[in-house]
């Protein structure tokens, strides 16, 4: 009689518990763990560094809530948000903001708030046309520095594992495989 193997990636439905010991010393498995500053989660979900992200995001916002009634000029108050809001958001986002589209839109619905509060808008107006006047969106951020890692991935200015040919669509085969 066969046996059904153990799939160790099966997407969350079933939990199988690995003993992983080194040197006789057995490791704990974890659910989330931070390494420089980024959250790893066991399902590479990314949903618990989006929402560490959201909490100082919000805190931020916070901020220009309290700002926008000093009567600040809406150019310092945008100054103010890029130097509070885009560092939590531009940090590792190359890695992280692979995540599904549901929990990229909480940083999403807190940049809203943040661009009402900067343009002195009611709680409930439409965003599209503020962020147009503020020149900036979410989805820019993220596409800019997934650009600026192939660039340099393709310039060999990475280090040597991301910079190697051998990674590039062009060296396995030839033919053309996007539509």
């Amino acid at each position: 009689m066969m046996t059904k193997p153990i799939r160790v990636f099966n997407r969350g439905r079933n939990n199988y518990n690995f003993n992983i010991s080194m040197n006789n010393k057995p490791h704990l498995n974890v659910h989330c763990t931070k390494f420089l500053g980024v959250y790893i989660d066991n399902k590479l979900s990314w949903k618990d560094h989006v929402q560490y992200v959201s909490a100082q995001i919000l805190r931020d916002v916070g901020i220009l809530s309290k700002l926008k009634f000093t009567r600040l000029p809406q150019r310092a108050l945008r100054l103010i948000y890029l130097s509070l809001y885009l560092p939590h958001l531009s940090y590792c986002c190359s890695i992280w903001s692979s995540t599904t589209k549901s929990i990229l839109n909480k940083l999403f619905i807190l940049q809203k708030r943040a661009v009402r509060h900067i343009t002195c808008s009611g709680p409930r107006d439409e965003t599209s046309g503020l962020f147009a006047s503020l020149n900036f969106l979410l989805h820019d951020v993220v596409n800019m520095s997934l650009v600026i890692f192939t660039f340099r991935c393709l310039n060999k200015l990475l280090l040597s594992s991301f910079s190697s040919s051998d990674n590039l669509n062009n060296s396995v085969h030839n033919y053309y495989t996007r539509v």
